[in-house]
C-alpha cells in the first residue's frame, strides 16, 4: 500500500511538472464586431460606420469570425488609406474581439461632376473618387463642364476657396460651370441668370463687382431682369438684359464705378 501511495504521489507531481511546462492549449479569440471611429476635420460625416463595414468588404476584407491573430492590420490600414477619403487610420483588437478603426476623414471643399466619374475635391487639395459615399455629397457645391481633375484641385481651387469662405456667396451660388469658350459660369439660386466670371485669374476683384452689383441693382430689379451678368471686363459689369428686364431698363452695361 505504501508503495500505491508513493506511485500515486510522484505521478500527481509529475503531472502538476507537465502542467506548468507546457501553458494548455486556448483557442485563437476572433473577431465578433466592427466598431469605427470617425473624426471630421469638418462638419459633413461622409462614411457613418454602416458604411464603412461596406468598405472593407468591397476592399475583399471580411473580419467577422477571423482569427486575431491572422489579422495584418498595417495592410488593412493601407487598402483604407488608398480611399483617399481618410488623411490618418489606426486599427487595434480589444481582447472581447472587436476590431476598433480610428480615422479621421479630410474635408471636402467642393464636389467635381465629370463623364469619367464624381469627386470630392478636399480642403487640402486631394482629390477623393465619389463611389459608396453618394448620399453625402449632395451639401457641397458642385463643379461641371470642361475642366479637368487638375484643373480643379489647381487653377481653380483659389476661386471655389473664395467662394465657399464667404456666406453672401455659398448662399447664393448653387451650381459652378466651366464652359470651353466663356469660362467659369454660376447659376444663382432661383434663378437661370449666367454669372458669367470668365477665365482670368483675378476672382477677388470680379466678386468685389458682384457684390456690388448685388447690393445695389439686384433689389432694384430682380434676377430674372438679367439673362447674364459678365464680370470678365476690367471696371464694368456687362448685363444681356431678359424680356422682363427689357421693360424695366434700357442699360446693358453698367459701370462698376457707379454701381
Amino acid at each position: 500500500m505504501r508503495y500505491l501511495y508513493l506511485s500515486l504521489a510522484l505521478l500527481l507531481v509529475g503531472l502538476l511538472c507537465y502542467m506548468a511546462l507546457v501553458p494548455p492549449q486556448i483557442a485563437p479569440a476572433r473577431i465578433v464586431d466592427v466598431k469605427a471611429d470617425i473624426r471630421y476635420e469638418g462638419e459633413h460625416p461622409l462614411m457613418p460606420e454602416r458604411d464603412l463595414v461596406s468598405e472593407l468588404k468591397a476592399l475583399g476584407f471580411r473580419p467577422i469570425g477571423q482569427s486575431v491573430d491572422s489579422l495584418s492590420t498595417m495592410a488593412i490600414e493601407s487598402q483604407l488609406i488608398r480611399n483617399g477619403l481618410f488623411s490618418h487610420i489606426d486599427l487595434y483588437t480589444t481582447p472581447g474581439g472587436v476590431l476598433h478603426v480610428s480615422m479621421l476623414q479630410r474635408e471636402p471643399l467642393f464636389t467635381l461632376l465629370t463623364p469619367q466619374g464624381n469627386y470630392f475635391v478636399c480642403k487640402d487639395q486631394t482629390v477623393v473618387p465619389i463611389e459608396r459615399s453618394e448620399d453625402y455629397y449632395t451639401t457641397f457645391l458642385p463643379v461641371s463642364g470642361s475642366i479637368s481633375v487638375e484643373q480643379a484641385s489647381h487653377q481653380l481651387y483659389p476661386l471655389m476657396q473664395l467662394i465657399l469662405s464667404d456666406p453672401l456667396w455659398r448662399d447664393l451660388f448653387i451650381h459652378i460651370y466651366v464652359d470651353p469658350y466663356r469660362g467659369v459660369i454660376a447659376t444663382p439660386r432661383a434663378s437661370n441668370t449666367e454669372i458669367i466670371l470668365g477665365s482670368s485669374s483675378n476672382w477677388e476683384e470680379k466678386l468685389d463687382k458682384l457684390k456690388l452689383f448685388v447690393e445695389q441693382v439686384i433689389p432694384i430689379f430682380g434676377w430674372n431682369s438679367f439673362i447674364s451678368v459678365n464680370l470678365e471686363y476690367k471696371d464694368q459689369i456687362v448685363t444681356v438684359p431678359s424680356e422682363e428686364g427689357a421693360l424695366q431698363h434700357s442699360r446693358p452695361s453698367l459701370p462698376a464705378q457707379t454701381l
